[in-house]
């Protein structure tokens, strides 16, 4: 799909706190939501194509995730390649952003609160 969705995944809705001026509880301690990505891949790719392969993931985050990047995240993808199959770096980069959405996604889904926090699959058994 050309979107994922995935309502009610969330404990507080952290972009409107952040347009409505309000920030979120915390964030005074610095880096409190980072997400980190991990591409791979059996395409050849050299450094410079690397880095454009974890930008265009990167995609996936925003797709996702909401805020993303913001200055208490620590939110990185990196991308690497052990292999020598040619494939355009566009090709492995619009890949690696849906990987990484349905990553995501399937983490929210499976993710444990634990009995501390509300996790999505015990709001929504």
């Amino acid at each position: 799909p050309p979107c994922f969705t995935l309502n009610h995944a969330r404990f507080a809705d952290s972009a409107a706190r952040i347009k409505a001026g309000a920030g979120m509880p915390g964030w005074n301690r610095g880096i409190q939501n980072t997400t980190l990505g991990v591409v791979a891949t059996n395409a050849k790719l050299s450094k410079r194509q690397a880095i454009k392969v974890s930008q265009m993931a990167q995609s996936g985050l925003v797709r996702t995730i909401s805020p993303v990047q913001s200055t208490v995240d620590g939110d990185l993808v990196f991308a690497l390649s052990a292999g020598k199959k040619t494939e355009a770096v566009n090709t492995v980069g619009r890949m690696a952003e849906e990987a990484l959405a349905a990553a995501v996604l399937q983490a929210v889904q499976r993710a444990d609160g634990l009995g501390l926090l509300p996790a999505y699959r015990d709001l929504h058994p």
